[in-house]
C-alpha cells in the first residue's frame, strides 16, 4: 500500500502527539500495511524507538476496543458513530459529528478500554434525548433483551432450544414493531393496554393466516422455493402428502395459521374405487404428516363439507384421464370426511390425541345430532359460504375466502374504558378512538405487506403464480377487531342490552372508518391468553381489579354481530341446528 503521510499524521495527532513528532513518524515509514490495525501497530513500533512516553500515550489512545454487533473486536473510531447516526436516523452531519465527539470524550474521561457497540448506542440515545431529538432517538433505539432476562429464560427453559431461539427473535421483532413500524401514539395504546395488537412479532413480516386452495397444487404439482418440486399427483396417498407439505410450508410464511377449505371435495376424485380401509389409511397419512410439527393449536385448520357446494358441482376435477365434475364424487367426499374425523378422534397408535389440525365440518342441517356429532370437532353452517381459519370464521364466497385469510387482528379493552368512563356516551367516545386506531394499524399492516410481497419479495409462497394468476388474493384478506370484557360490561351497567348497543355502534363507525380505505374489517372475538393477561395486568395496575373474559353473554342473540365468528362451545348437540347459532364446537 502506497504511503499516505496524512494517515500517519492524523493517527498521531488524534492521540495528542505534536505535529513535529507525527511528521517524524511519517518520515520513518515508507509503506503502510493493508489493515487499519496493522497501520496502528506499525506507528506504535516506530514511536517506541523515537519516544517511549509518546508510544505509551499513542497506545493508550488507540487501545480502546469495541465489541461490535458482528461479533468482532475493533479499535474505537468515532467516525463509525457519525456514519451510523446519519445512515440510521438521517441526522444532520454536523449534529452527528458533535454527538460522536461527545461520546468519545466521555469514553476517554471514564478511561474505558473495552466497550460494546450497544453501550455506545445507548450513550448516543442519551445525548439525543438531552438535545430533545426524540424522533431520532426512536429511530436509533436498539431492539433486544437485557442479558439478565436472557439468562433467566435459558436457565428456566421449558421449551426446546429451537423454540427458545425463536422466542428471542420474536421478542426483538415485537420491540422493533413498536419502535420503528408503528406511530408513537399507537404503540402507547398497545403498551397502555387500551388495545392489543395480536401477533406483534409477525406484524412487519407476514399476514396472520391464509385459507389455501388445493386445486393449483393438484393441477401443477408442488413448486415451492426451497423444497424439491413435484409433478401433479396421480394417487390419493401422494395427494395427502402434498397437501400436508403445502400446509407446513405455507405456515412458514404466516404468523398464526394455515388452512384448507373444501378439503374432502378436492381430494375425493382420487378416492374413486378405493376401499373404506384404504380411505382411512390415506386420512391417517395426512394426520401423521401434520402432527410431526410443533405448532400452536390454531396452526392448521381443515374444513370439510357434508355436501358438494353448488359452485363446485360442475367444475371438472384435475384427475388424469377423467373429465367428471366434483358432483360425481360426492360419495367419496363423504367417506373421506368420515374417515378423517374417525382417525382424528381415535388418535395415534397409542390412542394419544392428534395436536393438529382443527377440523371444521360445514353443514346445512345435521339430521341426527346425537349420533353424527363428535367431541372436539367444529361445526359451521354451509349456506353462509364461510369457513373456519385459525380459530375464527373467514367470511365471503369462494372467490373471497380461498387464497385469502386474515391480515391482522386487534382487540379492544372494553372493560377498562367502562370502569374509567363517567357514562355510556364517554365509553362510546373511547371505543371510537380505539377503533380508529385499530383501522390505522390495519392500514399500516397492509402497506407493510405490500412491501414484503412485491418490493422485498420475502413471501415467495404467497406470490407464486399458477395459470398466470398470483396465488394469493391480496385485496380479499380480512382484518378482525375483537372485544374483551363485553359480558363484564353488561354486569357493570346491570343491562344485558348494552352489548348489542356497543356492537351496533361499532359496526356503524367501522363503515365510516373504512369507506375510503379498501380495508375489509370484521367484528369478531380472538381468544388469546397473552392478550387477556396483558389487559388484566394493566387494569390491575390502574386499580381496576376485575377479571375479563371473551364471553358475549346470550350467544343466540349476540352471534349475529360477529361475522368473523364467536364459537359456542357446548355439549348440547341439538344446538347445532339452532337457526341463530352459526358456529359451534362440541365439548
Amino acid at each position: 500500500m502506497s504511503v499516505s503521510k496524512n494517515i500517519i499524521v492524523k493517527k498521531c495527532q488524534e492521540a495528542g502527539l505534536s505535529f513535529w513528532l507525527a511528521s517524524q513518524v511519517a518520515l520513518e515509514i515508507d509503506t503502510l500495511p493493508e489493515t487499519n490495525k496493522a497501520i496502528t501497530n506499525k506507528i506504535a513500533k516506530v514511536l517506541s524507538e523515537l519516544s517511549p512516553d509518546a508510544a505509551k500515550q499513542f497506545d493508550d489512545y488507540h487501545s480502546i476496543k469495541v465489541r461490535t454487533s458482528r461479533n468482532t473486536l475493533e479499535s474505537f473510531d468515532r467516525s463509525f458513530i457519525t456514519r451510523s447516526l446519519i445512515k440510521e436516523t438521517r441526522l444532520p452531519r454536523i449534529t452527528a459529528m458533535e454527538i460522536a465527539q461527545e461520546i468519545e470524550d466521555d469514553i476517554r474521561r471514564l478511561q474505558l478500554k473495552d466497550i460494546s457497540s450497544p453501550l455506545i448506542r445507548e450513550m448516543a440515545n442519551v445525548m439525543l434525548l438531552d438535545k430533545r431529538l426524540t424522533t431520532y432517538k426512536t429511530r436509533y433505539t436498539r431492539a433486544g433483551l437485557p442479558v439478565y432476562d436472557i439468562s433467566k429464560i435459558i436457565e428456566e427453559q421449558k421449551q426446546s432450544p429451537i423454540e427458545m431461539t425463536t422466542g428471542f427473535g420474536q421478542a426483538m421483532l415485537r420491540e422493533y414493531t413498536l419502535t420503528r413500524v408503528l406511530p408513537f401514539n399507537i404503540a402507547q395504546s398497545h403498551l397502555n393496554a387500551d388495545l392489543f395488537i395480536h401477533n406483534l412479532d409477525n406484524f412487519p413480516t407476514c399476514p396472520e393466516s391464509i385459507q389455501n386452495d388445493l386445486r393449483p397444487f393438484l393441477r401443477h404439482g408442488v413448486r415451492i422455493h426451497g423444497i424439491p418440486s413435484t409433478g401433479p399427483p396421480k394417487h390419493a396417498q401422494v395427494v395427502a402428502s402434498h397437501a400436508a407439505r403445502v400446509l407446513l410450508t405455507s405456515k412458514q410464511y404466516l404468523g398464526k395459521g394455515a388452512g384448507f377449505d373444501f378439503f374432502n371435495i378436492f381430494i375425493s376424485p382420487y378416492l374413486e374405487k378405493k376401499s373404506d380401509k384404504d380411505i382411512e389409511q390415506i386420512a391417517q397419512v395426512f394426520l401423521y404428516e401434520l402432527s410431526n410439527s410443533q405448532q400452536n393449536p390454531d396452526a392448521f385448520t381443515i374444513n370439510l363439507d357434508n355436501e358438494v357446494p353448488d359452485f363446485l358441482k360442475k367444475e371438472h376435477a384435475p384427475v388424469p384421464g377423467s373429465k367428471a365434475p366434483y358432483s360425481h364424487y360426492s360419495e367419496e367426499a363423504r367417506k373421506f370426511k368420515d374417515a378423517l374425523v374417525k382417525a382424528f378422534i381415535q388418535g395415534d397408535y397409542e390412542a394419544k390425541p392428534f395436536n393438529h389440525p382443527r377440523i371444521c365440518i360445514k353443514h346445512r342441517r345435521i339430521k341426527k345430532p346425537e349420533t353424527e356429532l363428535q367431541k372436539g370437532i367444529y361445526y359451521l353452517k354451509q349456506e353462509s359460504n364461510e369457513s373456519m381459519l385459525a380459530g375464527n370464521v373467514l367470511s365471503g364466497r369462494e372467490t373471497r375466502s380461498l387464497r385469502s385469510g386474515t391480515m391482522q387482528s386487534v382487540s379492544l379493552n372494553v372493560l377498562k374504558h367502562v370502569l374509567k368512563s363517567q357514562d355510556e356516551n364517554a365509553l362510546y367516545d373511547e371505543l371510537a378512538r380505539d377503533m380508529k386506531a385499530a383501522v390505522e394499524i390495519m392500514r399500516i399492516k397492509k402497506d407493510v405487506m405490500q412491501d414484503r410481497l412485491y418490493k422485498d419479495k420475502t413471501l415467495g409462497f404467497l406470490t407464486q403464480a399458477y395459470d398466470n394468476e398470483e396465488y394469493i388474493r391480496f385485496n380479499n384478506f380480512q382484518n378482525i377487531i375483537s372485544y374483551y370484557g363485553l359480558q363484564e360490561t353488561a354486569e357493570y351497567y346491570g343491562d344485558s342490552k348494552i352489548i348489542g348497543r356497543i356492537l351496533r355502534f361499532s359496526k356503524k363507525h367501522l363503515r365510516e372508518f373504512t369507506k375510503d380505505t379498501e380495508i375489509n374489517v370484521q367484528l369478531g372475538l380472538v381468544e388469546d391468553p397473552e392478550c387477556l393477561s396483558h389487559f388484566e395486568n394493566s387494569n390491575r395496575r390502574e386499580g381496576l381489579n376485575k377479571s375479563i373474559s371473551t364471553s358475549i353473554g346470550n350467544h343466540e342473540e349476540m352471534q349475529q354481530y360477529f361475522p368473523a365468528g364467536k364459537c359456542l362451545e357446548t355439549s348440547d348437540k341439538e344446538m347445532v341446528n339452532n337457526k341463530k347459532i352459526n358456529f359451534l364446537k362440541i365439548i
